[in-house]
């Protein structure tokens, strides 16, 4: 039966001790093992009690968004503080969602197990910064998720007393064993239906069928096979029109659309500019393109319109005039004469001004 869904199928189960702060990170990947850029995306985590029938309005015990450490690399970090594991010890519905441009994406389903702790004054004091105390790894195919791996795997509560070791069972037939030799990365592959038929073969040749598209991811401690139609490896250009450029859509999402300039971001160097803009640019004479001059006549290249007509005053410099607050000095008029004794005569209709005798030093 084909099952699809939006939903992650791996159960998420975190555990937590009481009243302790938790530094809980993600890694955001593609099926491929490349970091997802999380730039402008808010990943948050909401815990609630555990009911059977879960409605909306839901009141959240835990509320927390994720704090971008990395995003270009796909890090964020949840900080838990103290005071936000103070809660009973027993399991809690939990949640991880991430919403990029307004679609959201559930990352994690699953439950939040409190621990017992005996200690409680840590819920007095908060962190501001913390190295992942844990990480949650997962691998996104487009918008849904296909893999949630959690490195450091917790045992639920502590092992009991062993049972009494039961009989031996009956030895069964002898085999022939792995097959022998085996090229480095090589997997060990059933040949036939017969017992035992098996033989190292190169992971390439499991191609199922001609047209398809193989990878193999690392993961460390294990190996991941992906088959994809080559259709759906690269941008299809299939119903699309001659003009059109891929554009990115959000998250791993590419489409086809038309390139306008209103989507061009001017520069320094490189601007737009509108038709009327243009039409003016065209209209310019490249002939009148020369600095003002004055003597030019109308029509003449640095023609001044509407230059105005200047009287004599025009022809002498700035030098021979006054500013018109100026007001001279007595002694600085014609018709005035000065000094220490009077003269014997002087010119006619002329006023002498008769001064003390300076002062010996």
């Amino acid at each position: 039966m084909a099952t699809i869904s939006n939903t992650p199928q791996e159960r998420l189960v975190l555990r937590a001790a009481a009243r302790k702060s938790w530094a809980l990170g993600l890694l955001l990947k593609t099926e491929t093992n490349h970091p997802i850029d999380l730039t402008g995306s808010v990943i948050t985590l909401v815990v609630s009690e555990q009911t059977p029938d879960l409605e909306p309005p839901v009141i959240p015990l835990i509320n927390i968004e994720a704090v971008h450490v990395t995003p270009e690399k796909g890090h964020v970090r949840f900080e838990l503080q103290a005071s936000d594991t103070n809660l009973d010890t027993k399991e809690y519905d939990a949640t991880i969602t991430m919403r990029v441009g307004g679609y959201s994406i559930p990352i994690g389903n699953g439950t939040l197990e409190i621990m017992a702790n005996t200690e409680a004054a840590s819920t007095l004091f908060e962190y501001d910064e913390a190295e992942d105390a844990g990480t949650l790894e997962v691998w996104l195919k487009r918008r849904n998720v296909i893999k949630i791996v959690a490195p450091a795997v917790q045992s639920k509560g502590n092992p009991g007393d062993k049972g009494d070791k039961g009989d031996k069972g009956d030895k069964g037939d002898p085999g022939i064993g792995i097959a022998p030799g085996g090229a480095t990365k090589a997997m060990l592959t059933k040949l036939s239906p017969s017992n035992y038929h098996t033989g190292w073969v190169a992971r390439e040749s499991l191609i199922p069928t001609p047209g398809t598209d193989f990878r193999v991811i690392d993961h460390g401690t294990y190996s991941e096979m992906i088959f994809t139609p080559v259709e759906d490896v690269g941008l299809s250009a299939e119903g699309t029109i001659e003009g059109m450029v891929p554009r990115a859509a959000g998250g791993e999402l590419w489409g086809w659309d038309k390139l306008y300039t209103t989507d061009i971001v001017d520069t320094a160097t490189h601007v737009m500019m509108t038709m009327e803009e243009r039409e003016k640019l065209g209209s310019i004479d490249e002939d009148l393109m020369t600095s003002s001059d004055w003597a030019a006549e109308d029509g003449e290249p640095g023609f001044i319109h509407n230059k105005p007509v200047l009287g004599t005053a025009s022809e002498h410099e700035h030098e021979d005039y006054r500013p018109a607050d100026w007001f001279p000095a007595l002694l600085e008029l014609a018709d005035v004469d000065h000094g220490t004794e009077l003269p014997t005569s002087g010119p006619p209709n002329t006023f002498f001004i008769l001064l003390p005798e300076p002062e010996e030093p």
